[in-house]
């Protein structure tokens, strides 16, 4: 797959031309994302899975990273945000990095526009854990036409039920 996304033969490989491929692949993050997605029938992907994961390091010199909550317990270090999502059988659709400021529940919104506008995928399952879930959240995927597939406390369902109506209702 690396020679196909380079367009290098394997015969010139070396450990410096990996190095300044590697160098290279920010700026080309998003045609090799696009490049990739295109080989798979596009069409095909009716769900996707959507998690995030917290880095943390030493580094307080990188523009994305900050103090924030952190799921590791780390608030004496900066830390990054990654939301990754996947399709059905696990396959990477694209990878964002977010600032460390940002919670779980704030980076479901902008990674979802990222992959619609990048892939053009709309009118999909969306899976993720109760840590995604709000209200904005919720609306926003029901206004753009996503299904959501989640696990939602209890007290949730009830809130839910109460204020909207049933046509709105999960299942």
């Amino acid at each position: 797959m690396l020679p196909d996304v380079l367009r290098m033969p394997a015969h010139l490989y070396n450990d410096d031309r990996i190095y300044r491929a590697m160098h290279a692949l920010p700026a080309r993050q998003r045609l090799i994302q696009q490049h990739l997605f295109a080989r798979r029938a596009p069409g095909s992907v009716r769900m996707a899975l959507y998690d995030v994961s917290s880095w943390y390091s030493h580094n307080h010199g990188c523009a994305v990273h900050h103090f924030g909550h952190s799921s590791d317990h780390r608030e004496d270090r900066t830390q990054i945000l990654i939301g990754l999502i996947t399709d059905a059988d696990g396959r990477h659709i694209t990878l964002h990095m977010l600032r460390g400021t940002r919670t779980s529940v704030a980076s479901l919104v902008p990674c979802l526009r990222r992959m619609a506008r990048r892939f053009d995928l709309t009118h999909i399952a969306i899976v993720n854990d109760n840590s995604f879930v709000s209200a904005a959240n919720l609306a926003y995927l029901h206004e753009h036409g996503y299904s959501v597939i989640t696990r939602l406390a209890r007290t949730t369902i009830v809130d839910l039920v109460e204020k909207h109506s049933v046509e709105y209702q999960p299942d």
